[in-house]
């Protein structure tokens, strides 16, 4: 049994979400109100005893189907695993808000800054099949811009990278495409100013997608 690591920041169902979460695996754990996401995954690598761990986002309502009894094989302990999450603003379901697994020997550098935080910690990532959770990062108007603001940035700059496989920046372009159409859900109006957001700040080389306060900024500035 691995430990579950709950990390909540400012999402307006994160208190009900970790209920959720703990009725069915009581030993889940939280970490709450760390500034950055690198620096609250520390945390939570700290607070996790087990040599793997799982991370579990606030917006994320777990499947039924979904146990955490996955234990990575000899030859997978180096890798980070991320599992599939269903997005209802975009009809999709990929690694964006879906669980993770980690290593805790990947935190030894609290400085450490990334552009996508799960999959640069090692260069090796498991993309699993399953679908773990729902994510409702669209529930508040800011964390719906701020999501959609990240997430549209990280895809613009993985279709434009050229060092990566033709097919990876296909499925980019897709998903970009999806999430510059989002289903008429609440807060999509936010979901579309933050992909805009997102795109024009790769445009202008601005890409400081890991720190809330400046994201938030440019949500504020356009209400």
């Amino acid at each position: 049994m691995l430990d579950i690591v709950f990390i909540s920041y400012d999402e307006p169902f994160a208190d009900e979400n970790f209920a959720l979460l703990k009725e069915r695996f009581p030993y889940a754990m939280r970490v709450h109100g760390v500034k950055g996401i690198a620096h609250a995954h520390f945390a939570a690598s700290k607070k996790a005893n087990t040599r793997f761990f799982y991370v579990v986002d606030a917006d994320a309502k777990i499947l039924p189907s979904f146990n955490f009894d996955y234990k990575p094989s000899i030859d997978k302990q180096d890798y980070t695993h991320i599992w599939k999450a269903y997005n209802a603003i975009i009809d999709d379901s990929y690694g964006y808000g879906g669980v993770k697994l980690f290593s805790k020997k990947f935190f030894k550098d609290p400085n450490l800054s990334f552009l996508d935080f799960s999959t640069t910690l090692t260069k090796d990532v498991e993309y699993m099949d399953e679908i773990s959770c729902n994510t409702e990062f669209y529930y508040g108007e800011k964390q719906a811009f701020r999501g959609a603001f990240r997430e549209a940035s990280k895809l613009t700059i993985q279709m434009r990278n050229i060092g990566i496989s033709e097919s990876m920046r296909e499925a980019a372009s897709r998903r970009l495409d999806k999430w510059l159409n989002p289903k008429d859900l609440i807060n999509s109006e936010f979901v579309y100013r933050g992909v805009i957001e997102g795109i024009n700040s790769v445009n202008k080389q601005i890409i400081d997608i890991n720190d809330f306060t400046q994201v938030d900024e440019k949500f504020k500035k356009g209400n």
